[in-house]
Formats: structure tokens, sequence, C-alpha cells
């Protein structure tokens, strides 16, 4: 295989790449708080001066090196459940696993344990501004929650759910479950709020997402055309010059 079809290949697998991108997206099109992701790409460069016939010229690759995520903010959507709340804003939640890590996620769809803990879906904790666990008594009841997250009940005031910032919120690392982990500093929420009574839905756009899928693969086509076309006039090249011969 020549350099020609080494190019082509190389285009081929970052576009295959891309479209699982894409796919994923529009799975998780109605995922709670799911941020959407793209292919960031980028030219590699191959040095061709040692290599006989190729004029000293660099050969040009495609190569994609890594996921931009989308932080825009997805639709809030209403629920009127109490136990449901949204960020507007950069913030996450602070969640402690079950082996003590701490992971954050914008995914405020909460509900009790059976030992009056407020837990996310996949079992974890929510932690308040203290580092604890967010405990609710029997007597809570008539649950209020307000926009720092301070949390009242009839009985008393709770205490306050953490949410915090990052400064560079594109390096945290997705761990599954709407978590993510990051070792940066958690910094206090200056620029989020919180809304009880409803949940981020994702901002994947499903139209935008489609048209991106057909683009790709119309690409990926032209690509895999172009290769067979270039391999087809090869064929011939060698037969007529064997009949010369």
């Amino acid at each position: 295989m020549d350099t020609t079809l080494y190019v082509a290949l190389s285009h081929q697998t970052a576009m295959r790449r891309h479209i699982d991108v894409v796919a994923n997206n529009l799975a998780n099109m109605n995922t709670t708080a799911f941020r959407k992701e793209s292919v960031m790409f980028q030219e590699f460069l191959m040095d061709m001066t040692e290599t006989p016939g190729r004029g000293g010229k660099n050969v040009a690759y495609v190569q994609d090196y890594g996921l931009a995520r989308h932080l825009t903010n997805g639709q809030l959507i209403p629920t009127s459940n109490p136990l449901d709340l949204a960020l507007s804003g950069p913030g996450y939640f602070a969640v402690e696993t079950d082996d003590g890590e701490v992971l954050y996620s914008r995914n405020g769809h909460m509900k009790m344990s059976d030992d009056g803990f407020l837990i996310s879906d996949s079992g974890g904790r929510f932690l308040d501004v203290d580092g604890n666990p967010v405990a609710i008594g029997a007597e809570d009841t008539d649950l209020t929650i307000a926009s720092d997250g301070t949390i009242t009940s009839k009985a008393r005031q709770i205490g306050r759910i953490n949410i915090v910032e990052f400064e560079n919120a594109q390096s945290m690392k997705k761990v599954g479950d709407s978590m993510y982990r990051t070792d940066e500093e958690a910094l206090p929420a200056e620029k989020t709020s919180l809304i009880q009574g409803m949940i981020e839905g994702s901002n994947v756009n499903p139209i935008e997402e489609m048209t991106t899928m057909i683009n790709i693969m119309r690409s990926y086509q032209a690509v895999s055309k172009a290769m067979d076309d270039y391999q087809e006039l090869r064929n011939r090249a060698i037969n007529r010059l064997g009949r010369i011969q």
C-alpha cells in the first residue's frame, strides 16, 4: 500500500472515530445533564525526506487526538419533584461514592436512601458544604431548597448542599453514571444557582447530530470510492506495463 492509500485510510479511521462520538451523543440525548462531545482533529506530518522517490516532501495524515466537551447548559425540565434539582451555571454537585471517593455530577435527580441520606441514582451520597453526607430526618417534611443549596424542612434548617466550580471543567474525566473525576481544586460556586423541582436535560441537539452523522457518512463513502478508483487505476497501469514487457 502506498502513501496515497495510507492518507485516505487515516481519514477513514478518523471519520469512524467521529461517527462513534456522534452516535454516543444521540444515544444520550435524553440522559439527564449529559454534555455533548466533539472530536478534535489535527494534522500529522510524516517526514519523507529519506524516502526514495518522494521528492523530499512531508506527507500529511489526519489524526484524532481528543474530545472536547460542550459545557453549555441543557434545557431545564420541570418535574414538580422537590428532590429534583437543576444547576443553572457551570457548577457541579459533590457526591461521595461507597469507597469514599468524591466525584462530581450535574445530575440532580436525588432520592432518599433507607438510612435517610440524599443519594444519586447510582447510590452515591450528596455532600454538604462541610463535606458530610446530607442527612434527612424522619421529622423533616415539606423540604424547600434555596438557590444556594440551603435545605429547610418544616421543622428546621438542615444544611446546605455543596455546589462547586472548576477553572478548567474540560479536564474532568467521565467515570460513568453522569459522574466526573478531577484532580483540580473545587472552588465555591459563585456563578451557579440551584433550581428546585427541575432537572437539567441533555444539551444534545438531535437534528444537528443527525446532520453531522449524514455528512460524516458522505465523507467516508467519498474517500472509500476514491480509494477504489485509485486502486483500479493502479491495477490497469500494472496490467498495461505487463503486456508491454
